[in-house]
């Protein structure tokens, strides 16, 4: 559980880890960060398991709140065991003037991970961006993406997505759904192969509600 006060602007990143030091473990977590009015928080978590761990789960369910004029940066660098699943489940509501940003990066050899986050913004001009980095080495399966629902007026989304398969499949996902007028939003999703068979797959989406929303795409 991590709390920034109304108003406190933390200079330095607030650094987390979640740790597996035994092979066959389901370790399940709860994390819940709330960021009050007008402060700002950046917090980076590193997960990681034990050199002789090769076999595990993970299973996160973690919870965001940024309030008015609130600032998250949310940072995660995952470092898994060849043969350990990972299921994050991320749900996070983002208020009137907020920003969320999630840098998310996986650059070593995992069995699975499936995660699929939610961002809402409800709040009139509230900002979300989402970065992502995948490396998936032979072997691998990476179901990975996200969402970000545009509930409030003037509210502006960017889900950018950045993938290398060296022999591993990527499951590449990402929604924007506009619902409010004067919304923007853009999703792209760019991968490399190197290799004979490597796959990546690509599942962008727009969802417009509204006559004056604009989203966009850019897959490749």
């Amino acid at each position: 559980f991590i709390r920034a006060l109304p108003g406190v602007k933390v200079d330095y990143p607030v650094q987390a880890c979640l740790y597996i030091g035994e092979n066959d473990v389901v370790q399940d977590v709860h994390n819940i960060i709330i960021v009050e009015e007008g402060a700002e928080l950046h917090v980076i978590t590193g997960c990681a398991v034990d050199p002789s761990v090769k076999k595990g789960m993970h299973i996160g369910v973690s919870e965001f709140f940024v309030k008015k004029g609130g600032k998250l940066t949310f940072s995660m660098i995952h470092n898994w065991g060849e043969e350990v699943m990972v299921r994050p489940r991320t749900g996070v509501i983002v208020e009137e003037g907020g920003l969320y940003m999630s840098n998310y990066i996986c650059l070593k050899k995992v069995h699975d991970i499936q995660m699929y986050p939610a961002t809402r913004l409800v709040g009139e001009g509230a900002v979300a961006r989402m970065n992502t980095i995948l490396v998936a080495p032979p072997g691998a399966k990476l179901d990975v993406g996200g969402k970000v629902l545009l509930e409030a007026p003037g509210t502006k989304a960017e889900i950018i997505a950045r993938t290398l398969s060296t022999g591993g499949t990527i499951v590449n996902r990402g929604l924007l759904g506009g619902y409010a007028a004067g919304v923007k939003g853009h999703l792209e999703c760019h991968g490399l192969i190197l290799g004979e068979k490597g796959v990546i797959y690509a599942v962008p989406e727009l969802d417009a509600q509204v006559g004056d929303a604009e989203l966009s795409l850019d897959a490749a």
